[in-house]
C-alpha cells in the first residue's frame, strides 16, 4: 500500500502523486490537521504539479442542486441514515445538504455534501475560523467560494478545468460515527459520466473529516480502482479568517514567486522574494512593496 501522509500547521507543503492500480490495496492518503492560534493566522493548502489527460467537453455541466426550502426530503432520510451523537444531516444555503458535526465541548463545523466542503469550523465559544466569500452561491452550478474546497484530480490550471472536478460534484455519506466525543464523518467520491468525460480514470476517494477539542483533522484517501496507471495533484484550497492588520508571511526570503496582476491575470509576472516577509502596510498585504 503506497501512502503519503501530509500534515500542516501554519505552511504550506507541495507533493507530485503518481498512483499505480491497486494490488490489491494500492492508495495515496493525504492527511492534514489544522490547529489555529488566534495569534497566528495562516492559510495552508497542499499543491503539487502533474498533467491529466483530457479537457473538458463543451456539453458537460456539474449536476443541479434543489432550490427546496425548509428540511429536504433527502436531508431527513439521510439523517435518519447517518445522523448519530453530534453528527446531523440537514438543509444548508440553496437547498444543498449539510452535515453539522457538533462536540460536547461546544465546537462546531459544516460539511457541504456538494463539493464535499468544509464550510465553517468554530472552536468553544469561539468566532468561525473559516471563511466563505460574500458572493458565493449554493446553488450547484459552481464551486463554493470559501472554506475548505478540494482541488482533485488536479491543482491549478492544468489540461482539464481549474482545480478538477471534485469540488463541484456531490459527495457521498459513506460513514459517520463519534468516538470519545469526537464527531466524524466520511464522505466518498466514486467516477461518474461527468467525471469521466473529463478524466477518463477509475477511483475511489475518501475524505474524513473529525471535529475535536480546539482542532479539525481532515483525512484524504484516493485510491486507484483502474486497470492503469494515473497520476494527480490534490490540495485543500484554504480560505481561513484572519485579520490582514496583524498577518505577516516570513521565511519565503528567496522563494520564486508568479504573481497574477488583477489587471492582467493571463500574463503572470515572475519575481523572488529577496530582503523582508509579505505584510501589511496601509491596510493591505505587501509582496516586493507592492499591494497585493
Amino acid at each position: 500500500m503506497a501512502l503519503l501522509k501530509l500534515s500542516s500547521a501554519i505552511c504550506s507543503s507541495a507533493f507530485a502523486l503518481g498512483v499505480a492500480p491497486s494490488l490489491p490495496h494500492a492508495a495515496s492518503t493525504s492527511s492534514r490537521s489544522l490547529s489555529w492560534k488566534r495569534s497566528s493566522p495562516f492559510h495552508g493548502a497542499l499543491p503539487s504539479t502533474v498533467s491529466s489527460p483530457s479537457g473538458l467537453p463543451s456539453s458537460v455541466v456539474a449536476p443541479r442542486a434543489s432550490q427546496a426550502t425548509g428540511v429536504s426530503a433527502e436531508a431527513e432520510n439521510l439523517n435518519e441514515k447517518y445522523g448519530t451523537e453530534g453528527v446531523k444531516v440537514q438543509s444548508g444555503e440553496g437547498g444543498l445538504t449539510k452535515v453539522v458535526l457538533s462536540g460536547r465541548d461546544g465546537s462546531e463545523a459544516e460539511v457541504y455534501l456538494y463539493g464535499g466542503c468544509v464550510t465553517s469550523w468554530k472552536a468553544a465559544g469561539g468566532k468561525d475560523l473559516l471563511f466563505v466569500r460574500p458572493d458565493a452561491v449554493f446553488t450547484g452550478k459552481k464551486p463554493i467560494s470559501g472554506g475548505l474546497p478540494h482541488c482533485f484530480p488536479q491543482f491549478g490550471p492544468g489540461v482539464i478545468q481549474q482545480h478538477g472536478f471534485a469540488r463541484n460534484v456531490t459527495w457521498d455519506i459513506a460513514s459517520t460515527q463519534n468516538d470519545g466525543g469526537s464527531p466524524t464523518l466520511v464522505l466518498g467520491l466514486k467516477p461518474s459520466d461527468y467525471s469521466r468525460s473529463i478524466w477518463n480514470y477509475e477511483f475511489s476517494v475518501t475524505f474524513k473529516i473529525v471535529l475535536g477539542e480546539k482542532k479539525l483533522t481532515t483525512e484524504m484517501v484516493v485510491e486507484n480502482t483502474d486497470t492503469k496507471s494515473f497520476s494527480f495533484t490534490t490540495a485543500l484550497h484554504s480560505y481561513f479568517r484572519a485579520d490582514v492588520s496583524k498577518t505577516s508571511v516570513t521565511g519565503l526570503k528567496g522563494c520564486k514567486r508568479l504573481d497574477k496582476p488583477y489587471e492582467d491575470p493571463a500574463n503572470p509576472v515572475e519575481g523572488s522574494e529577496d530582503s523582508f516577509p509579505l505584510e501589511t502596510k496601509d491596510g493591505q498585504m505587501q509582496c516586493f512593496g507592492i499591494p497585493i
